[in-house]
């Protein structure tokens, strides 16, 4: 009975150590619970992070493929186009006038001229309603030989068929592009409106 009185007095130390405890100990948890939850915070959003990141690598690695395969088809054009204007100029090389010097196109000349028109202007696709393009001759003044006729509107469809195929490969380029972000192989024509 002796520690009764003395029990009796210690009590609210005790009371008041055990609370202490009590009260370390809930902010103890409620230290150790937000910050594992915050540690699984950042640990999802660095996963996202990381998605991210692959999915635009993995993007622009297709976008880099795509144009690639755009750009290694365009010189393959670029270089059978040049091979058929290569022949169409040699052949320009060897028109000549007719007897009183005039600008007037025999046989040869207008076949010469109708062939670099085609190559000019490559074949429309099934449904395209565009009307044809055709390349101007010199109009006015000008006096030409057939000869130097015959090369300039070789030069002129020349030119205006790389016009037409860097504009389609520009739009093939952003069809990939476009493709690829969309996530489909879906073309879209790339003749204009």
């Amino acid at each position: 009975m002796m520690f009764l009185p003395i029990l009796l007095r210690l009590l609210p130390y005790i009371a008041a150590i055990a609370l202490a405890g009590v009260v370390a100990w809930k902010i103890q948890h409620w230290c150790n619970t937000a910050c594992k939850d915050a540690r699984a915070e950042v640990v999802t959003l660095q996963a996202q992070i990381d998605t991210a990141r692959e999915r635009a690598t993995a993007l622009a690695l297709l976008w880099a493929d795509g144009l690639n395969k755009v750009e290694v088809k365009y010189v393959e054009v670029q270089r059978e186009v040049r091979e058929r204007f290569t022949t169409l100029r040699e052949r320009a090389g060897h028109v000549r006038a007719d007897s009183d010097g005039a600008i007037r196109l025999g046989s040869e000349s207008v076949e010469l001229l109708n062939d670099a028109h085609a190559a000019a202007n490559p074949a429309t696709s099934e449904g395209d309603n565009r009307p044809t393009q055709t390349i101007s001759p010199v109009t006015g003044d000008a006096i030409l030989t057939p000869e130097a006729y015959a090369a300039f509107y070789v030069d002129a469809a020349e030119a205006y068929r790389d016009a037409y195929e860097k504009w389609k490969a520009a739009v093939e380029a952003y069809e990939v592009l476009r493709n690829e972000r969309a996530g489909t192989d879906r073309p879209v024509s790339p003749e204009p409106r």
